[in-house]
C-alpha cells in the first residue's frame, strides 16, 4: 500500500486526475471537502488542513493505494508520511481558463 499526495495550485488538474483514478478503482480523497479548517500562520489565519483529520486518515488507511490531493500552507508537515509527493503545474493562462470553465468547484471564481 502506498499513499501518494498530489498537489498544485487551483486549475492544474488535481480533481480531474482524482476522478480518473477513482474510475480505475483507486481510493481517492480530495481534501478540499471535510479535511480543512482555520489555521494560524505567520500572516494570520487561513484555511488549511485539519491536522488531526489528515493524521487520522494517514494512520488508519490500510487498503490499497491511496491518492490524496490538496494545496494548503500546512501540508508540508505531512510529507514524511507520503510515499510520493507529485506537484502538478500548468501555465497561468491554462489555470485561469480551467478555473473559469469548471462547474464542480467555485473556488477562485470571485475577486475576494
Amino acid at each position: 500500500m502506498a499513499i501518494i499526495f498530489i498537489t498544485g495550485m487551483s486549475g492544474v488538474g488535481k480533481t480531474t486526475t482524482l476522478e480518473h483514478l477513482a474510475l480505475e478503482g483507486y481510493h481517492v480523497v480530495e481534501t478540499d471537502v471535510g479535511y480543512t479548517g482555520v489555521i494560524e500562520t505567520d500572516q494570520g489565519t487561513e484555511i488549511g488542513w485539519d491536522e488531526e483529520k489528515i493524521q487520522h486518515l494517514i494512520d488508519h488507511y490500510q487498503d490499497k493505494d491511496l491518492f490524496i490531493s490538496g494545496c494548503y500552507a500546512n501540508q508540508g508537515k505531512f510529507y514524511q508520511y507520503f510515499d510520493q509527493v507529485v506537484l502538478f503545474t500548468a501555465d497561468l493562462n491554462t489555470m485561469f481558463k480551467r478555473i473559469d470553465q469548471r462547474t464542480n468547484n467555485n473556488y477562485g471564481k470571485t475577486e475576494a
